[in-house]
């Protein structure tokens, strides 16, 4: 009977030990190696409508390449139609959208600002480029201005630490295989 006993406070203490130790551990690994994720619903819902929109930009302007390769000279014949029926208004919808949220929200972190701005400059280009379809030097120049804010989006995705919420890499990746 006491060797019972006393093999069940072993047992017991055992397992006190474990589960304390356990907690311990855990509360170490989570407060020197896990990040707070400490970014306002807003800005990140911010980030993520233009994560969609670049996105969206990104097939736009793949498709447009792609029929440009295609077509050759003929290009602008061939692909008006496409270019006024689908491609400039559906950069005007995303455009629309995101100024509308530009507006409701006056208050918004600089780097959100900054970038809401450039993607609306980065839309004029864009529609300015659908306005003289055929013309290579300015399709290289808006290509190499997405490019570019591809890399700013991606940079201000990295300081915030949001890379497995918004794969701004992707995007990046699937452009650079068509340059």
């Amino acid at each position: 009977m006491k060797y019972k006993f006393v093999l069940s406070v072993i047992i017991l203490l055992s397992m006190i030990g474990s589960v304390y130790g356990g907690y311990k551990t855990t509360r170490f690994l989570f407060a020197n190696y896990a990040q707070p994720f400490s970014i306002p619903a807003e800005e990140l819902k911010d980030y993520e409508d233009l994560w969609i929109s670049v996105s969206i930009l990104c097939d736009i302007l793949t498709e447009y390449n792609k029929r440009m390769k295609e077509r050759g000279s003929n290009f602008v014949l061939k692909e008006r139609d496409w270019i006024v029926h689908t491609a400039q208004p559906t950069l005007q919808k995303i455009k629309e959208k995101l100024l509308e949220k530009k507006y409701l929200k006056s208050q918004r972190q600089e780097k959100a600002e900054i970038l809401f701005r450039q993607f609306q400059y980065l839309c004029e280009r864009i529609n300015t480029m659908f306005q003289f379809p055929g013309d290579d030097a300015l399709k290289k120049a808006v290509f190499a201005d997405f490019y570019q804010y591809l890399q700013l989006m991606n940079e201000y995705i990295e300081q915030r630490k949001l890379q497995k919420l918004i794969p701004i890499s992707r995007v990046m990746v699937r452009f650079q295989k068509m340059l």
